[in-house]
């Protein structure tokens, strides 16, 4: 079975991501803070998909996904934020994420997660 960690500081965004990952077939853990979510990184020697929020409480979940595909480089990595950002846009696509804006549904997840495996665009490289 295919394994995820969702990583975002909102239990109700959190709770939703990992419903829409375990009816794609994923089990799924959850996590709601970034100390909490960098142990279970540095434990598990990097998620096959991890889905983290940007903004984690004064932290940046950029920094998640670095760690995740320096330990496992195949890992598939999204990154979740409320707001546009060109540099954070930028910055996750540098470490090989996929970078998605909220709200969203479970259909565009699922297909950035996809584009992580395949380099095609993610939805959000489409407007709109």
């Amino acid at each position: 079975m295919k394994s995820a960690l969702v990583v975002d500081d909102d239990r109700q965004v959190s709770d939703l991501l990992a419903r829409w990952l375990e009816s794609a077939g994923y089990q799924v853990s959850t996590c709601l803070d970034f100390e909490g979510a960098r142990r279970r990184i540095l434990d598990e020697n990097g998620p096959p998909v991890l889905v983290v929020d940007v903004r984690l409480e004064g932290y940046n979940g950029i920094h998640l996904a670095i760690l995740a595909r320096q330990l496992r480089p195949d890992s598939r990595v999204v990154v979740l934020t409320g707001w546009d950002d060109p540099v954070l846009r930028r910055e996750a696509r540098a470490c090989g994420a996929a970078y998605l804006c909220k709200p969203l549904d479970a259909e565009k997840l699922l297909a950035a997660i996809e584009a992580t495996i395949t380099g095609a665009p993610s939805p959000a490289d489409y407007p709109g």
